[in-house]
């Protein structure tokens, strides 16, 4: 497996750029894939499988795709709902540190009973940073906001090397089903995730299933399509996470207009775009967002947060340098997504925009120098909006088209529960309501509310 062939793109992008000339052109190419796990279309459609798959969550509710949906650039739709809200490092709601991340599982024990959350209470807890794109991510050498995920993928069970280099993918996987906030019970482990797919019926809660997959599964179970797909049944973590990660491969978003252009299409950009990706070269962005994938795939602290909110690559490295600093995200679809940076901190790219142009709002002695105050005019900003926006937009990417094609969730159909009447007033006065309450009233009303702890003995499931 190589890197190599994309590598000098984005070496010559910075040297070019650094010069103020265009971004240079080319494709995107395919993404490079690891030896130990060679791309096949049943692979690829058991990983999709099990990508929209529900019941990969220990509560049955949270799939892979429930936070990375193509209609919203491989990122989570519902970034910016009330209930998307973590209360930050301080651990209070409605503090500058707040985040938007995205609602997982409410904090339970394999039995499923309830367990009391000092952030959340019995709600779904929210992750503490934002969904990244899962769209082009098989280019990436490493995963997640701080790199966690690296190219050297272990079995979860033996941690013995599976695949030496170039499997983040693979490594990515292993993260959200055994997260107690994002898809697990507390303490669940990677056989308990295997074993509970072994015995699922494939997508049983999904509807809308895309008719060549729904082909494919031919009303199988999990045994019968992973022997397809792996020689043999046994249903094992490695699998999983290899099925998972050859369908993310697939997800390769290489159709806009800015590739129309750099394939020499004429007018494939309009006057306004062209001058916006000056803008955008200029002002130095296409530095970090660059080559072809629009992104360096480093770490850098730009001033979003103080160092010390979140400290990400340090996390990792120990490395002073990565003091709060966070992987470059690709642009391509970026308009298709909601709240950006790692804490998902603004809503709009004109937020974004305004942001780089005041040159961040918060300083540290590794604070990346090109983040500094540009004074761009109302018309810059609007051409390099109009960049942004339709030039980086795959329209098969926007409306879910094969292969961004998908299953409709359980968790977006009219099966959900829906209320029907009011509630009665019991001993206390008290009317049951739904669930989850809205978290910021919840919040403030939570002190005056001790009876609330009750309900830790409820079932999920």
């Amino acid at each position: 497996m190589k890197y190599t062939r994309f590598f000098p793109l984005i070496l010559f992008s910075s040297l070019v750029l650094a010069q103020g000339g265009p971004p240079p052109p080319g494709p995107l190419g395919p993404p490079p894939v690891p030896a130990g796990n060679p791309i096949t279309t049943a692979k690829a459609n058991l990983g999709k499988t099990l990508f929209w798959e529900e019941q990969l969550s220990s509560t049955r509710t949270v799939a892979c795709g429930t936070c990375h949906q193509p209609a919203s650039g491989g990122s989570d739709a519902r970034s910016g709902s009330i209930n998307s809200l973590n209360p930050g490092p301080d651990g209070v709601f409605q503090t500058p540190d707040d985040i938007i991340g995205s609602p997982g599982v409410p904090l339970h024990e394999a039995s499923g009973t309830y367990t009391w959350s000092d952030a959340f209470g019995i709600y779904e807890q929210v992750t503490g940073r934002k969904s990244p794109s899962a769209v082009n991510s098989a280019y990436a050498p490493r995963l997640f906001w701080d790199g966690r995920a690296t190219g050297t993928f272990r079995d979860p069970l033996t941690n013995a090397v599976v695949i030496n280099n170039g499997a983040a993918l693979e490594s990515q996987v292993l993260g959200p089903p055994v997260s107690s906030a994002e898809m697990a019970h507390q303490s669940r482990n990677w056989q308990q995730v295997a074993d509970q797919i072994a015995s699922a019926t494939p997508l049983v809660l999904a509807e809308s299933i895309p008719n060549d997959l729904a082909n494919w599964l031919a009303d199988r179970g999990y045994p019968a399509l992973f022997e397809e797909a792996f020689g043999s049944t046994e249903v094992t973590p490695t699998r999983i996470a290899m099925a998972i990660a050859t369908y993310e491969r697939t997800l390769v978003s290489d159709q806009t207009p800015l590739d129309a252009d750099a394939s020499g299409v004429p007018n494939a950009l309009t006057q306004q775009e062209r001058r916006g990706r000056n803008v955008f070269v200029q002002n130095d962005c296409a530095q970090c967002h660059a080559g072809p994938l629009l992104t360096d795939n480093n770490f850098h602290y730009i001033g979003v947060r103080p160092v010390n909110d979140d400290l990400g690559r340090f996390n990792e490295t120990g490395n002073n340098q990565d003091r709060g600093a966070f992987k470059t995200p690709g642009l391509r679809n970026v308009a298709q997504r909601s709240h950006f940076f790692h804490n998902g901190r603004f809503q709009t790219l004109q937020e974004v925009i305004d942001f780089y142009d005041r040159g961040g709002d918060f300083n540290a002695p590794n604070k990346d120098p090109r983040i500094r105050p540009r004074n761009m005019t109302a018309n810059q900003k609007a051409d390099l909006l109009a960049f942004l926006t339709r030039p980086l937009t795959d329209l098969r990417v926007a409306n879910e088209q094969a292969p961004f094609d998908r299953p409709t969730l359980f968790s977006e159909s009219n099966r959900v529960p829906q209320i029907s009447g009011s509630g009665k007033a019991a001993r206390a006065g008290l009317v049951p309501c739904r669930l989850p309450l809205n978290r910021r009233c919840w919040v403030t009303l939570n002190s005056r509310l001790p009876w609330m702890r009750l309900w830790a003995g409820l079932r999920l499931f």
